[in-house]
């Protein structure tokens, strides 16, 4: 007979000792270590992300200060951009992170008329979509940017690379 206090063997469960551990270590292996690397890739692309908007808002701001609507205003529309996103490199070197992609930031200027949202265009043909605007003419600058992100954690190759992309466009004054 059995005593209170004494343990009850049950033969059965004799040869499941371990697997517990197996299936702990399987579950962690295939769920929740893709799921962390997930995570972080996922938090790292949306801080990129808000860098690369707020990159381009920062340099359609400059330009609508007054200076966009020159060749040198560009180039400082373009400056103002990469300085509002200093996590984001050059050159893209196939480390993880971000990099500026395709000649990114890219700005311009152009014009429209007031009530309507057709560009048309640059330098030389503001003047002449003056003549075709039913009330006034407006100018406008315009920013986007483009940066590839390489995930931090490639976990079994599940995270590919992605490209993240912003764009500010801010009218000036009726001219």
């Amino acid at each position: 007979m059995v005593g209170e206090n004494e343990a009850v063997r049950h033969p059965a469960r004799v040869g499941e000792r371990g697997s517990s551990l197996v299936e702990a270590s399987l579950v962690a292996l295939f769920i929740l270590i893709p799921l962390l690397c997930g995570v972080i890739n996922y938090g790292r692309a949306y801080f990129y992300s808000i860098e690369v908007v707020n990159a381009a808002k920062a340099g359609a701001q400059f330009g609508a200060q007054g200076t966009g609507l020159t060749a040198t205003g560009i180039t400082g529309m373009q400056t103002a951009a990469k300085n509002e996103a200093p996590d984001i490199v050059v050159s893209c070197t196939g480390q993880p992170g971000a990099c500026w992609a395709g000649g990114s930031p890219l700005a311009t200027w152009g014009c429209e008329c007031s009530g309507t949202n057709t560009p048309g265009g640059g330098t030389n043909s503001c003047p002449l979509l003056q003549s075709s605007c039913p009330v006034h003419l407006v100018y406008f600058v315009y920013v986007t940017t483009a940066a590839s992100y390489t995930p931090f954690l490639n976990f079994l190759g599940l995270f590919p690379s992605m490209t993240l992309r912003g764009q500010a466009k801010i009218r000036l004054a009726s001219q």
